[in-house]
């Protein structure tokens, strides 16, 4: 019902496409972004309650243009400087790049952690504190996620930061009772992985009740509700501390992306949980009602399971190693342009584009990589070309006079 757009240009309309992404909020949100922008502004439209929008409005109803959001009650106080923003249920957070929390919307759960017990929306962007009052902002965030009722921030140091509804495990900090968390604490491993905080995190993903923590060394720990399997470790007991996600018995490795989820398509919260392995293998597992794990099936799955797709990771494109031209040059030329080209990973090579002063005149999609152009008249030109993987990653631009 709600979306939210980045702009680093002070536009909404002119962005290129391929920088956008789709978050997918809970029922109430989603959420466009750009990311790495060094002066975003935050954008807003649809369902105004309790907040959500961070416009300056919290009445029910409808704001059918794109607004920016706000970080106070005067005009055109805009929130500036946003690198990522994460959906809720009905809030949001959004990251500044000074490392900072912003956060806004409904607050029945504490989940803007404001600094106070108390439980009043907020319709205007405003800090996430780290302590009791407004004197002290959560900072040194590198990335957020935000669940149902939750928020989970990511800092540099490693660890993982939670506040707002406790209910499930799902703050990590050892309680499964109903109840708000206005403070950010700090996640803690379960006893059996030896106690303590949370550490060498490099990534994290928050369901409506549940969340995952990805590793440095490739591991994965999951905590909170637990009801459709989602946490990876069998059975559906609630997690109220951080453990690893397993299969056999053993610890998942050599994980490099992660991501939660858990809204069925009437709006139910549930749970389902993917992760993507170095070589690119997807695995899935919670709740498949819809088909959700896309492994071909409707029944859930209670622990981790390949799904037969396959993801390509830290992909290097193929680039153009030599360009010739051949041919009868005398004005109309019949000339064949031809390209070498050499992929780093023995990947095949989808199609190879070829340019004559920068304007496209064909391209190849099998060896040998070559095309006739035959519109050539007296004058001296620039040939270049890029060579294109099956996954769409494009080279470098290779040139020659």
């Amino acid at each position: 019902e709600s979306a939210w757009a980045l702009n680093p240009d002070k536009t909404l309309l002119q962005f290129p496409h391929r920088n956008w992404r789709v978050e997918d909020g809970l029922p109430q949100n989603s959420i466009l972004s750009i990311e790495q922008t060094s002066d975003g502004y935050l954008w807003a439209a649809g369902n105004t309650a309790s907040g959500r929008l961070g416009i300056g409005s919290t009445g029910a109803g409808t704001q059918k243009f794109a607004t920016r959001v706000v970080k106070s009650t005067t005009a055109g106080d805009y929130l500036t400087n946003v690198v990522e923003v994460a959906a809720g249920g009905a809030f949001a957070l959004a990251l500044d790049s000074t490392g900072k929390v912003w956060s806004f919307g409904e607050n029945s759960s504490s989940q803007l952690a404001n600094g106070s017990s108390g439980t009043s929306d907020r319709n205007y962007a405003g800090y996430v504190y780290s302590t009791s009052g407004t004197s002290t902002p959560l900072e040194n965030v590198i990335q957020i996620a935000a669940g149902q009722a939750h928020g989970l921030a990511l800092q540099s140091d490693g660890k993982v930061q939670a506040w707002g509804e406790r209910l499930n495990g799902r703050l990590g900090n050892g309680s499964t009772a109903t109840g708000n968390v206005y403070i950010p604490v700090t996640v803690q491993k379960d006893a059996s992985e030896g106690g303590g905080d949370l550490t060498g995190i490099i990534a994290i993903a928050a369901g409506p009740r549940h969340n995952l923590a990805l590793a440095s060394d490739g591991r994965v720990w999951s905590w909170g509700k637990n009801g459709n399997s989602q946490l990876g470790r069998n059975g559906t007991t609630d997690h109220a501390y951080a453990d690893l996600v397993e299969v056999g018995g053993q610890p998942l490795e050599n994980v490099v992306a992660i991501g939660a989820g858990g809204v069925d398509v009437s709006g139910t919260l549930t749970g389902f949980s993917y992760l993507i392995l170095d070589d690119g293998r997807l695995y899935a597992w919670g709740k498949n009602t819809n088909g959700q794990l896309g492994n071909g099936s409707t029944t859930d799955v209670s622990a981790p399971a390949q799904t037969g797709a396959s993801f390509r990771v830290s992909k290097q494109a193929p680039s153009i190693t030599s360009l010739d031209a051949t041919g009868i040059f005398v004005a109309p030329a019949a000339v064949t342009l031809s390209a070498t080209v050499s992929d780093p990973e023995s990947d095949p090579v989808a199609r190879v584009e070829f340019y004559v002063d920068d304007v496209l005149v064909g391209s190849a999609t099998a060896a040998p990589f070559e095309i006739a152009w035959n519109d050539a008249v007296s004058g001296t030109y620039t040939i270049s070309a890029r060579a294109f993987d099956e996954t769409g990653a494009g080279g470098p631009l290779a040139s020659e006079p």
